[in-house]
Formats: C-alpha cells, sequence, structure tokens
C-alpha cells in the first residue's frame, strides 16, 4: 500500500518542484524527495497513534490528493488563457472546497482524536467552533 501511495506523491511533488525550479533543475532531485517523504512517513508511522494516523489520512489525503493539488496543478499549467473563464471559476471553487477541507477537517479530525478516551463520543464540528454543547 505504501507504493501505491508513495508513487504518486514523490511524482507529484518532483513535477511542482519541477515548476518551480525550471531550468536550475536537476535529476537528482526525485532521489532526495524519496527520502525525504520516506522518511516523514517513517516518522508518522512512529509517533503518531495509528488512530490519529488513519483519520489524518482521510482529511489530508483526500482535501490535498482529490481537491487541492489537481486544482493547482490546472491552474499553473493552463495559465495560457485558453480555458474558459467558467472552467477557471469552477476550479478556483473546488480548490476552495478543499482548502476549506484541509483547514476545517484536519484541526477537528485531530481534536476528536485527542479527545476519545474509553469511547467517548466525538463532538461534532459546530461544538468545537462555537464553543457550546448542540445536544444541550
Amino acid at each position: 500500500l505504501t507504493a501505491i501511495v508513495a508513487f504518486p506523491a514523490v511524482s507529484s511533488a518532483e513535477y511542482l518542484v519541477k515548476m518551480c525550479m525550471g531550468s536550475s533543475y536537476r535529476s537528482g532531485i526525485r532521489m532526495w524527495l524519496v527520502v525525504v517523504i520516506g522518511a516523514a512517513m517513517v516518522l508518522v508511522d512512529a509517533f503518531v497513534p495509528t488512530k490519529i494516523a488513519f483519520t489524518l489520512c482521510g482529511a489530508l489525503g483526500l482535501s490535498m490528493g482529490a481537491y487541492v493539488m489537481p486544482c493547482v496543478l490546472f491552474l499553473r499549467l493552463n495559465s495560457s488563457g485558453r480555458t474558459a473563464k467558467l472552467v477557471q471559476v469552477a476550479t478556483l471553487v473546488v480548490l476552495m472546497f478543499g482548502l476549506t477541507l484541509l483547514f476545517g477537517s484536519t484541526p477537528v479530525t485531530v481534536v476528536n482524536a485527542l479527545g476519545e478516551k474509553g469511547g467517548a463520543a466525538a463532538r461534532k464540528l459546530m461544538d468545537l467552533l462555537c464553543g457550546h454543547d448542540s445536544a444541550a
């Protein structure tokens, strides 16, 4: 499973680095990306509890992999303006939803995962944001 997740992550990261560096890009960077991503995976696996790591995969992986990165890459690669404005606006809307999912669900996921002790029920988003109990 790690190889299935790591290959597109390394490829996407390499492509972003290549776009940012332009002509100063060197092919040896891919090896360093593999090392950094692999080390990060080992550190997360070693120090983050499985329950939290699994829920973060959904929060971070879904938002970044399915929404944010494809939109950013599309907008970056389509800078020539050949695409209709409606498509660009729709891409920006999807990007905003992806960022909302990233910055909204990730903290809630962490708070819920850290706060669950002995099977306690997870708190709702409204309770976490507004500071009150909606069940009352």
